[in-house]
């Protein structure tokens, strides 16, 4: 990292026309296959807010009680504010994963990750802190309403 360089935060939301403007129509599908691409594009969302510093998708797609959301989006917030750049935190799919189930209406994904290292630099260049690769799930409940999916909640087992 250049010394120097920080992260913009952007922070609007998209509206459901906006997010239909950037990815195909079976992601608004209301089905299990609609709900499964949404959470992938969650996760890509996750791990490209650090480099775009953009968490309109990632926010758009959030569900208001989702607290893993909230607490991510604040997180670009704080580095973005403390000059801090974080690379690495990307989320990569494993060749399959276990497919979800249907509780009360919402569709609960388990998708098996590897998280990519994650690493804090401060502006001038040096390293905060590091944190190792780790494999594990990602197990996301989504709602559908609105004409979208909604990410409802996240937890990392």
């Amino acid at each position: 990292m250049a010394e120097g360089e920080y992260i913009y935060a952007g922070w609007e939301e998209l509206s459901v026309a906006d997010l239909k403007d950037r990815y195909p129509e079976e992601v608004f599908a209301n089905n299990e296959d609609g709900a499964f691409l949404t959470a992938m594009i969650f996760l890509k969302q996750v791990s490209e807010v650090f480099v775009t510093g953009d968490a309109s998708v990632l926010r758009s797609i959030s569900g208001p009680e989702c607290g893993w959301c909230a607490d991510h989006v604040a997180l670009v917030l704080e580095a973005a504010q403390s000059n801090v750049r974080i690379t690495g935190y990307e989320y990569l799919l494993a060749d399959e994963f276990f497919g979800g189930s249907i509780e009360g209406g919402n569709v609960v994904a388990e998708l098996p990750v590897t998280r990519t290292e994650i690493v804090q630099w401060r502006r001038d260049g040096t390293e905060i802190v590091r944190a190792p690769e780790i494999e594990e799930t990602v197990r996301m409940e989504l709602a559908y309403r609105d004409g979208q999916w909604f990410v409802e909640g996240v937890e990392e087992v």
